[in-house]
């Protein structure tokens, strides 16, 4: 009679896990006793269905899938007495070790001494890794009965002293990694199973290329969604297990910054934003998501920074941990602009109107105007006296200056005067008309009627006479006529 022990322990698919199909006895810590009796030994094991047929490699299943699947043992040992065996063990699955397992097999029975027989079953995911450690086993040499607990004694026990390797299923599986720099993919082959002492491999690349090492490289000629097909064929020289995967190669991480680099009288703060940057997307290259590092200390897509200097960010792929970094120097232009304002400043009788100029104010680009009395260009024609400002702009810099001037007006009247006797006589025959009394701010020119420009003039007819009195200070004049008669 068979004590049949199972264990369930289905975990989770990875594709990329370590699907390694590897049974292992190792020596038996659970029990201290020096068990050396070979009476009763275990020769080998294998991994096979419920009619006790080996597991194939080349059955329908996928790596991971969950099987039935049955532990068979071959006994031996130096001579036939040995009954009622128990057994213990761990059983590590992808090197997790499980509860132990305490068994009782053929209790009142002979030991087989020949053959495969079921000692346990469980559901397998095909291609885990498996170990059964820990192994003790003790045994009756007479056919009573027992309780199924183990023996405390040093005689008629049995602790495995190697490992012993469970002929298992080939089944072939890679994982593979992308360099974060390129589009070249390292391979590594997790192929498991049959005679792991006589592999050979052959590598498809999706018809680029091919190779036949153990863990090859391979560099793509660009990134791709689901584009190569790498089939991977092992062989143990008996049999072949071939596994095939449509592989994704993504672009490597490129951090970008854009936006304005340069700070201006008009742009006193800028942003510089990295969520351009390239990183690896999914299947609708949407991205997937990317993280941030500024040389500031934010963690965000975008900065603002108002001060000149060399700002940094390194851009981090969320999917793979692949980063590239990128640098941007933010420049600053706030040359100063300076308003000048040339020209007459004012307004007397002579001069109406004055052209007040800009154009020579400093700028590095194009100047623009913006005048108080609403004009835009260089230059303006006034005619009434008052203060008159001017905004330069630089178009380059956006940087601007005023400046202003006071138009003043100068029209003070001149009161032309001519003295002196105004009579001619027989005694009297000429005489001094005098327009130096005239009043001005400057200095008065004349001009008579006779056509002597001094102030004073000798007149020796009888008739009318005019001077006309100009200020030199402001040009203003004024006329005044005499008239000279003969008694």
């Amino acid at each position: 009679m068979i004590w049949k022990t199972t264990l369930a322990n289905k975990l989770g698919f990875n594709l990329f896990s370590i699907f390694t199909v590897i049974f292992t006895i190792v020596s038996s810590l659970q029990m201290q006793a020096q068990c050396n009796s070979n009476n009763v030994t275990v020769n080998d094991f294998y991994l096979g269905d419920e009619n006790g047929v080996p597991l194939q490699p080349n059955s329908n299943y996928q790596i991971g899938q969950p099987v039935d699947a049955y532990l068979y043992a071959q006994f031996g040992g130096s001579s036939g007495n040995g009954y009622s065996l128990y057994l213990e063990y761990n059983i590590s699955v992808d090197g997790v070790s499980q509860p132990l397992v305490k068994q009782c097999l053929y209790n009142g029975q002979p030991i087989p001494p020949s053959g495969y027989h079921q000692i346990s079953s469980f559901t397998w995911e095909w291609g885990k890794e498996l170990e059964l450690q820990n192994l003790y086993m003790d045994w009756y040499t007479n056919s009573k009965t027992r309780i199924c607990e183990p023996q405390n004694r040093n005689s008629q026990c049995y602790n495995s002293p190697v490992d012993l390797l469970i002929s298992t299923p080939l089944v072939a599986n890679f994982d593979y990694t992308q360099s974060c720099e390129d589009y070249t993919v390292n391979f590594t082959n997790l192929t498991t199973g049959g005679d792991v002492d006589n592999y050979s491999y052959h590598w498809d690349f999706g018809g680029l290329d091919s190779s036949t090492d153990p863990n090859p490289s391979y560099t793509f000629p660009g990134p791709g969604q689901y584009l190569y097909e790498v089939v991977l064929t092992s062989n143990d020289g008996s049999v072949q297990s071939t596994y095939s995967e449509s592989i994704t190669i993504f672009e490597p991480v490129n951090a970008q910054i854009t936006g304005n680099e340069e700070l201006t009288c008009e742009v006193t703060s800028i942003t510089l934003d990295a969520s351009s940057s390239t990183v690896q997307s999914d299947a609708n290259y949407q991205s997937t998501g990317a993280t941030y590092q500024w040389s500031t200390g934010a963690t965000t897509a975008t900065i603002e920074v108002s001060e000149p200097g060399d700002y940094w960010v390194i851009v981090t792929d969320s999917d793979n941990g692949c980063s590239d970094e990128t640098e941007v120097s933010v420049t600053e232009d706030v040359t100063p602009v300076v308003a000048e304002i040339s020209g007459n400043q004012e307004l007397t009788c002579e001069m109406t109107s004055i052209t007040l100029d800009a154009s020579s104010s400093t700028v590095q680009g194009t100047a623009s105007y913006e005048w108080s009395t609403g004009a835009t260009t260089a230059t303006i024609e006034v005619s009434e006296p008052g203060d008159y400002w001017v905004i330069v702009t630089d178009s380059d810099n956006k940087c601007s200056d005023e400046t202003e001037v006071s138009v003043t007006e100068d029209v003070t009247p001149v009161v032309a005067q001519i003295t002196g006797n105004e009579e001619l006589t027989c005694e009297m025959t000429s005489i001094t008309l005098d327009a130096s009394s005239s009043t001005v701010q400057g200095t008065a020119s004349y001009e008579w009627s006779t056509g002597a420009t001094t102030a004073t003039i000798e007149v020796s007819e009888p008739g009318d006479y005019w001077v006309t009195i100009t200020d030199s200070d402001n040009s203003c004049l004024d006329s005044k006529t005499v008239t000279v008669i003969y008694i």
